[in-house]
């Protein structure tokens, strides 16, 4: 449910506090996993926003606004974008490596105007 996602996702935001400065580093949020008799796969929050801010840091997360913020703006394809948006709240939508190519693909078959 949503409500679980969102609070799993604050207790990511609980956890790290400061780090959220500077990021902890892609793929470092699986050593910080407790360790279980058990699999466990979830190495990170469910939002794609979060995750973004974890790894990277304020930065990161800045630097990805303003690249998407741009891409919206020259976009023909601005209900796609809003729904990759919007779906990247409740899943780590934005780093599905075939979700991130077909945008980036659409984009790219954009005529520009000069």
């Amino acid at each position: 449910s949503i409500t679980s996602r969102f609070q799993a996702d604050f207790s990511y935001v609980a956890k790290y506090k400061w780090d959220l400065l500077v990021g902890r580093g892609m793929n470092m949020l699986i050593l910080d996993a407790p360790s279980s008799l058990y699999p466990n796969h979830a190495t990170g929050p469910n939002n794609s926003y979060l995750y973004l801010l974890l790894t990277s840091g304020i930065l990161g997360l800045v630097g990805w606004g303003i690249f998407m913020h741009s891409l919206y703006l020259d976009s023909h394809f601005k209900p796609m974008l809003t729904f990759f948006l919007i779906a990247s709240l409740f899943n780590n939508v934005m780093f599905y490596p075939f979700a991130l190519l077909w945008i980036l693909l659409v984009e790219a078959t954009v005529p520009t105007s000069v």
